[in-house]
């Protein structure tokens, strides 16, 4: 009995000595966000390109519960260099470089938190996309005439308006449409079975001649 009794006294000593130590362990919890384009209905997740503003947040969780961490040191990182401290630092905003096809390696830590391990997040920096709807199997439409719909993602812009559209069939600029995003086929009477669709279409930031994405598609002609 005075073994244990020994062996209480010593754990309870221990605790009293180093708080950290008897604190519940927890985890940190490392968000991030921006607000790059991507269509509606888009479900996944915004990706910043190059000078994208990002906003990123921590959180302290342990047994399914937000710790309280107003009052404690928080470092945050970028790319092992620390950029941004102070008590109650739980946000912060940065700019993504101004090269896409790279990354971030953002790193957040409470140092006076022995039980809370640093956070790591990679957050990728990818070029803008131009995806054409273009929904026909093996490439092979029919009809007289079809009609081609480009989605950005990833552009800094707000909406779709906020960028220039231009589109190329077989190498001819097609007459415009009020709907920049959309383009409109015709086959011509008699044209061949098998005739090859060549399109091709570019979207540019006029803000930024540098933020741009070209997708090129080719579709055939099945009478």
């Amino acid at each position: 009995m005075k073994k244990y009794i020994l062996l209480i006294l010593v754990v309870v000593a221990a605790a009293v000595a180093n708080p950290a130590a008897a604190q519940t362990g927890g985890s940190l919890w490392l968000t991030w966000h921006t607000n790059t384009y991507a269509p509606p209905g888009f479900t996944g997740k915004a990706l910043p390109t190059a000078d994208s503003e990002i906003a990123a947040s921590v959180e302290a969780i342990s047994g399914g519960k937000v710790l309280d961490i107003s009052k404690e040191m928080i470092r945050w990182y970028v790319d092992s260099t620390i950029t941004e401290y102070g008590v109650g630092k739980k946000n912060i905003n940065l700019r993504a470089p101004g090269v896409a096809g790279t990354k971030i390696i953002l790193t957040v830590e409470l140092p006076g938190r022995d039980d809370l391990l640093p956070k790591t997040a990679e957050v990728p920096v990818v070029r803008p996309e131009a995806v054409v709807d273009a929904p026909y199997p093996s490439g092979f439409f029919s009809g007289e005439k079809i009609v081609l719909q480009v989605h950005p993602f990833f552009f800094n812009v707000a909406s779709l308006a906020d960028l220039s559209s231009s589109w190329k069939i077989n190498d001819s600029v097609p007459e415009g449409s009020a709907n920049p995003d959309r383009v409109e086929i015709n086959m011509a009477p008699g044209t061949a079975d098998g005739f090859p669709v060549n399109v091709v279409v570019s979207l540019r930031n006029p803000l930024n001649t540098l933020e741009s994405a070209t997708k090129k598609t080719t579709l055939f002609y099945r009478r």
